[in-house]
Parts: C-alpha cells; sequence; structure tokens
C-alpha cells in the first residue's frame, strides 16, 4: 500500500511500528474504529491501545518537533503526484527526505511523511 493512501488508525500503527514498537498478533483490530493493541514487551500477551498519532496533537506533535517536520499549506486546485487536489491540504517532509507526503491536515501529513521516511513509498497491507 502507498504511505500517501493510509489514513486513519492503519497510518497510526504504522508510526508505531516506525518508532519501534510491535504489532500484538494475538489481539485483533477491534470495534469500527479499528483500534490496534501494541505488545508492553516483545512476546508478551499484555498490550496497550496505539496512540492516535494522525489525529492527537499530544501524540503526533513531539514527532514533528523531534523529527524537526517541516509543514507547508496548499491550496486546492494545485496538483499532487499527478491528481488534482479538490480541496486545500498539508504537504510535510524530513529535512533530509526528497519528496513531500500530502495530507487533509498537518498531522496526517506529517506522520506519513515520518513513515515514508522509515518505510520508503510503500509499506505491506497487513
Amino acid at each position: 500500500m502507498k504511505v500517501s493512501e493510509l489514513g486513519g488508525t492503519q497510518l497510526d500503527v504504522w508510526v508505531a511500528l516506525a518508532l519501534g514498537e510491535r504489532r500484538s498478533t494475538l489481539y485483533e483490530p477491534t470495534n469500527e474504529a479499528g483500534v490496534y493493541w501494541l505488545e508492553m514487551r516483545p512476546g508478551s500477551a499484555s498490550v496497550k491501545e496505539c496512540p492516535r498519532y494522525s489525529t492527537d496533537p499530544r501524540a503526533g506533535f513531539p514527532i514533528i518537533e523531534s523529527e524537526r517536520i517541516r509543514l507547508t499549506p496548499v491550496d486546492a486546485g494545485g496538483f499532487f503526484l499527478g491528481e488534482l487536489q479538490n480541496a486545500p491540504g498539508w504537504l510535510a517532509r524530513l529535512p533530509d527526505q526528497a519528496t513531500n507526503e500530502r495530507g487533509d491536515t498537518a498531522l496526517q501529513a506529517a506522520m506519513r511523511s515520518f513513515v515514508a521516511s522509515k518505510f520508503g513509498e510503500t509499506v505491506s497491507d497487513d
């Protein structure tokens, strides 16, 4: 899956993986919100809920600051990755990153940029 298409809890779990967390294989995502569970210790049955990095500023802003992610607001009507953008959004990139990631919100764009910096432009669908 393209990092540029990640959103919601699926994006959040990839941010957690980029931070070195481990997704629990004992517990499947629950409810319609898709809550993902992270192992408290490798191989442990103890789990914690994955933070909402892409929607909760308390979880996402520390990553923006520590990684020095640059954010730029963009207007509707421009092109990004060859597609016309009908809504305003945000572009984000880390200082050593060659390309921007786009998101509807600053947090979404920043978290996509962070994931792309660790795993590249695509990640597995798991």
